[in-house]
């Protein structure tokens, strides 16, 4: 198990030093907020859900 901490943390320091999760929006671009609704537990997940969860991510990505 430490070793996976150490994996761990050797990976955190790359992505902070690479800045992988800042983001660098186009101040040009208009602001665009999508939302998605979490699937509820009262059932087993199945295709409708990612269908969702896709449909959102493309519009967002393409808008």
């Amino acid at each position: 198990m430490s070793q996976l901490k150490q994996i761990e943390k050797k990976w955190q320091a790359r992505w902070e030093a690479a800045h992988i999760f800042e983001a660098d929006p186009d101040p040009k671009r208009k602001k665009l907020l999508v939302t998605f609704p979490y699937p509820y537990m009262n059932g087993p997940l199945h295709v409708g859900h990612t269908f969702t969860a896709t449909r959102v991510d493309v519009y967002a990505r393409f808008k």
